[in-house]
């Protein structure tokens, strides 16, 4: 099922040097239609919750499988990874960045290297079918060492509603 997009709303105080507020919703021409086996509607957090260190979830996208590939995945590929503490994103990336303890998570696996990559920006990183996370930017691709860091949707709750409720336009998630 392929559709357009019809317009982009982008986080108005998005910082794309530091990728604080890396978030926008896109709005398609046509609806979806989920058959609940291969898709379906996923939540979001209330305003402000978040998942606790060590919760697990998985991740999915089309980005490079390896830091070096010249193009995405031709299909879709899922991991599963770990919230971190955000004192390791801290640890790993010394003052190079601005981070944000309560928009953003620290997410990756200490154990092996699989995560995001290049082209996965936006994936989704879903756990009990609510989308906690989205991918937003790591120096390394899936590396151990280098966790990911992603875009705390419970911090945007209200501007997702809002943004929606502006639109004019109900979101249906039931499932076909």
């Amino acid at each position: 099922m392929v559709r357009k997009i019809a317009n982009v709303f982008v986080h108005l105080n998005f910082l794309p040097n530091v990728g604080l507020n890396d978030i926008a919703l896109l709005l398609l021409d046509e609806p979806l239609y989920f058959d609940g086996t291969s898709a379906s509607c996923a939540a979001i957090p209330a305003q402000g919750e978040r998942l606790p260190f060590g919760s697990v979830g998985k991740v999915s996208g089309w980005g490079q499988t390896t830091e070096r590939a010249g193009s995405g995945s031709t299909m879709l590929r899922t991991t599963y990874l770990t919230v971190q503490s955000f004192d390791q994103c801290q640890e790993v990336y010394q003052g190079r960045h601005n981070l944000d303890d309560e928009a953003q998570y620290c997410i990756g696996n200490n154990e092996i290297h699989t995560g995001s990559c290049q082209r996965d920006s936006g994936g989704p990183f879903v756990v009990d079918n609510t989308v906690y996370g989205v991918v937003s930017w790591a120096e390394i691709c899936a590396d151990s060492k280098h966790p990911t860091v992603y875009t705390d949707v419970g911090a945007y709750a209200k501007w997702i509603h809002r943004t929606v409720k502006s639109l004019h336009e109900k979101l249906d998630c039931n499932v076909m």
